[in-house]
This record gives C-alpha cells, structure tokens and sequence, in this order.
C-alpha cells in the first residue's frame, strides 16, 4: 500500500473521532470520497478495524456523557435504567423499582 493512502487512512481516521463519528464530515475533511472510504473499509482489513474502533470509542464516550448528564439530574430511576441499559453484559436487567427498593432508594428523594 501506498505511504499517501496509509496517511490519509489514518486522516480519516482521526477525523471520525472529531466529527461525532460522522462518516460523511470525516471524508470531507480527509478529502476523499465516501465511497472511496467504503473501498478501504470494505477491502482493507486494518484499516476496516482502525475505522470500527473509531466509532465504538466515539459510542462509548457519548453513552458515558449522556450517563452524567442523567446522573446529575439526580433521578435515580432514569440512571438505573440507563446503566442497565448501557452494560451489555447484563443477560436479564432487574426491574427497576425492586433495584431501588433492595437499596432503600426512593427516586423522589434523590
């Protein structure tokens, strides 16, 4: 592979994680076209990881800032369901109102 291609892989790369993930803004500001992107993504293998590990970081930060942002509100209820919403190792989420209870937490009051 070309020394130009792997740079502005890596340029697309890094602009995925500037622009929110948002594929179309990375290959505009990488200069190269989406289905240019596609191309590498597809046929690529690295490259196609690099890209995927991009957006999941991007995904993970976005759950734990929107996370924060409910736990601030100081609704105990919206940040149970949340959490469990967000943990994917959790097979069967209890209900939400025994999570409380077991806690002697009463939503109301946080």
């Amino acid at each position: 592979m070309r020394k130009s291609t792997i740079r502005k892989q890596k340029k697309v790369i890094s602009h995925i994680i500037a622009n929110d993930g948002n594929v179309r803004a990375a290959c505009a500001s990488a200069k190269i076209s989406k289905t240019q992107f596609y191309v590498w993504k597809n046929n690529d293998k690295q490259f196609g990881i690099d890209v995927d590990n991009a957006m999941n970081t991007h995904i993970e930060v976005a759950k734990q800032i929107h996370l924060m942002k409910v736990l601030e509100s100081g609704n105990a209820e919206d940040s149970l369901k949340l959490l469990l919403k967000i943990n994917s190792k959790i097979k069967k989420a209890l209900p939400i109102h025994k999570v409380l209870n077991d806690n002697n937490l009463n939503h109301k009051k946080l």
